[in-house]
Parts: structure tokens; C-alpha cells; sequence
């Protein structure tokens, strides 16, 4: 379990004022570039100085639940990746996750669907 944090630390919503801090901290991560839509949005200082910021997205994932035989799986997955990436640019996003064992990762990343694999460890932390 997280412990509070010391007197010195608080965490509060970002300020307009604040942006120029975050980009200088972003700045630091090449790879992962600072977001432009999420939910969420926070900052903490140390000593009234800002020395992170976070953010709470909310992410487009593939889930996909259909029967039949093999032609008809494959068909309704073709229909409802497209229209899920029509549905996903309709609301902004520009990613689609999708969440599967390595057997069907490798059909993912063929030439014909073209899923890249995320960079990282894809963690999760369920809220009781």
C-alpha cells in the first residue's frame, strides 16, 4: 500500500501556467510524447515547484466477441476492425489497442492488419 506523501509534496489540477514546466519535463521522454486528449489531468510540486505531471486517457481497445465457423469469424473480425476505426477517428483517438494471447498477435501484426506492438510491458491495476 502507498503511503502519503511528506508535507512537501502536493498534488494538485494543472494551470495554464503550468504548461511550460510540463513541456520541459516531457521533453525528457523522446518516445513517448505528452498527450493530447485524456480525462484526467495532475501535477505535483515539491516545495512549490512542479515535478511531474499525469494523466488518465482513455483508450480505444478492440474487444471482440463473435461464433460460427472459421470463414464467418474471419469475415465479422474484417467488418468490425473497420468499423472500429472508423468509430475510434469519428471520437479523436489515433490508436486502437487490442489486447490478445501471442497466437493471435501474430495474425495482428500481419501485412493485412498491420497492429505494430505496443513499446513496453502492458501493466493493469484493478480498482476494488
Amino acid at each position: 500500500m502507498l503511503q502519503a506523501h511528506p508535507s512537501n509534496y502536493t498534488v494538485r489540477r494543472p494551470v495554464m501556467e503550468d504548461i511550460t514546466k510540463i513541456e520541459d519535463i516531457s521533453s525528457t521522454y523522446e518516445n513517448n510524447p505528452l498527450p493530447v486528449n485524456f480525462m484526467t489531468a495532475a501535477v505535483v510540486e515539491k516545495d512549490k515547484e512542479v515535478i511531474a505531471f499525469g494523466v488518465n486517457r482513455s483508450i480505444v481497445e478492440a474487444i471482440l466477441y463473435c461464433k460460427g465457423n472459421p470463414k464467418d469469424k474471419t469475415v465479422a473480425f474484417k467488418t468490425l476492425l473497420e468499423q472500429s476505426k472508423k468509430d475510434a477517428k469519428e471520437a479523436g483517438a489515433k490508436r486502437i489497442f487490442a489486447f490478445v494471447d501471442e497466437d493471435f498477435a501474430k495474425i495482428l501484426t500481419s501485412r493485412k492488419f498491420n497492429f505494430k506492438p505496443a513499446k513496453g510491458i502492458c501493466l493493469v491495476l484493478e480498482l476494488e
